[in-house]
């Protein structure tokens, strides 16, 4: 009951905000599925178990990602695709991170 009441009481001040998260977290979900399977798939056409392909591949997948920023205000904000919210960008992600306009943009950037 008390879940429930929350939940309405959080779509009728943050509608779009809410429908844009549960977006991009299935997003997400699809992206990180999509990768997986490509990767399984590739390292079982080349014919290399698990541990021999991870090995052999830990050296051509990104350290980190490029941190997607977005500005809400005077702030800086960095999207945390695994927590799934915004947060304050550290001075590092500012440095580091890019204002792309949609989640396809910051995964293609990420992508290499």
């Amino acid at each position: 009951m008390h879940a429930a009441l929350v939940e309405r009481a959080l779509a009728a001040a943050h509608g779009p905000k809410i429908a844009e998260l549960r977006q991009l977290e299935q997003a997400v979900d699809i992206a990180a599925s999509a990768v997986e399977a490509a990767d399984e798939d590739l390292q079982l056409e080349a014919g290399f178990d698990a541990g021999a392909w991870a090995e052999l591949t830990k050296d051509v997948k990104p350290a980190s990602s490029v941190p997607w920023l977005r500005k809400r205000g005077e702030q800086t904000v960095v999207v945390d695709l695994e927590a799934r919210t915004e947060r304050a960008a550290s001075a590092e992600e500012i440095e580091s991170g890019q204002f792309f306009s949609s989640f396809i943009e910051h995964q293609k950037a990420n992508a290499a």
